[in-house]
């Protein structure tokens, strides 16, 4: 397994100013039913493509029967039918195998939602995380505590969550809270601190098969480092803070944008989301299904 003290290395040379990607060898895991687009064939990984549908449900288990879930009877911002998403973004400890399976023989592709830099309360390994790594409470979530990110620990124990991505057979991760050395954490970290253990995490799911996401990381410097080490970027309200510019390197690299708003009107951001290739939905921040994409 990959561990920070191999990031360390990668991470350095990134911040040295050699953007380059760890070696990857991971055999293919892409779904039935979709063909490979050409960083697939590069990496034997899925990633997604720029302008796809997406679907994001962390609220609950997904319900495979459920419209509102699957987003099968979405309509889109100019209020015609929307396309039906084949990328599912879904909580990696909620979900099991079998649901996972069943996107897979619908033509879906999935991505595992969890924590990486936060400590939650009600999740199954809570317990596991050392009490000294863990810091304050995360803005708005008083139940989520920062982690010490610099803790070989909480890398363990991160990398164990990707591990158990990999065996329920998702395609991707959404590593959240991989920004924190923006935030009081509690812990002085820094942006070297952030990019070494991104970088173990993102080797990690690479050498399992999976792709990875930047979660936000609104900063053009930290986003611009990051861009070579993952795959594609997921972002909640560039457009509303005005941040969008911030991913302009994932568009010019041809990386896929997932991009939600949870309080513009479709109006206020559609027109150029389209201009920018993300791929853009209309969301309640509960993020319990349904949604208003773009297109």
């Amino acid at each position: 397994m990959i561990r920070a003290g191999i990031a360390a290395g990668i991470a350095a040379a990134l911040l040295g100013g050699a953007c380059s990607t760890p070696t990857d060898t991971a055999t293919s895991v892409t779904s039935p039913g979709l063909e490979p687009t050409a960083a697939q064939v590069d990496t034997g990984r899925w990633v997604p493509s720029p302008g796809v549908q997406w679907q994001w449900v962390l609220d609950h288990r997904l319900q495979l029967d459920d419209p509102d879930d699957m987003g099968t009877e979405r309509t889109a911002s100019d209020g015609t039918p929307s396309d039906r998403p084949t990328v599912f973004d879904i909580d990696g400890f909620a979900n099991d195998e079998a649901t996972i399976a069943a996107l897979h023989e619908q033509g879906a592709h999935v991505i595992c939602y969890v924590e990486v830099g936060g400590w939650e309360d009600h999740r199954d390994d809570s317990a596991s995380f050392p009490a000294a790594a863990i810091g304050n409470p995360v803005d708005g979530y008083p139940d989520e505590r920062y982690l010490d990110i610099r803790s070989p620990d909480v890398v363990r124990i991160i990398l164990d969550r990707i591990d158990m991505c990999a065996a329920k057979g998702f395609d991707a991760v959404e590593p959240d809270l991989d920004d924190t050395y923006t935030e009081n954490t509690g812990f002085a970290l820094t942006q070297r601190d952030q990019v070494e253990f991104n970088t173990a995490v993102a080797a990690h799911a690479h050498a399992l098969g999976m792709s990875i996401a930047l979660k936000n990381g609104d900063e053009q410097p930290f986003t611009d480092v990051m861009e070579p080490i993952v795959d594609f970027a997921l972002v909640e309200q560039c457009f509303e803070f005005d941040s969008c510019d911030a991913y302009t390197t994932f568009v010019q690299a041809g990386k896929a944008v997932l991009e939600v708003e949870y309080n513009l009107a479709p109006q206020q951001f559609c027109d150029e989301a389209a201009t920018l290739g993300f791929s853009a939905v209309l969301h309640d921040p509960a993020l319990a299904g349904g949604g208003t994409p773009c297109r």
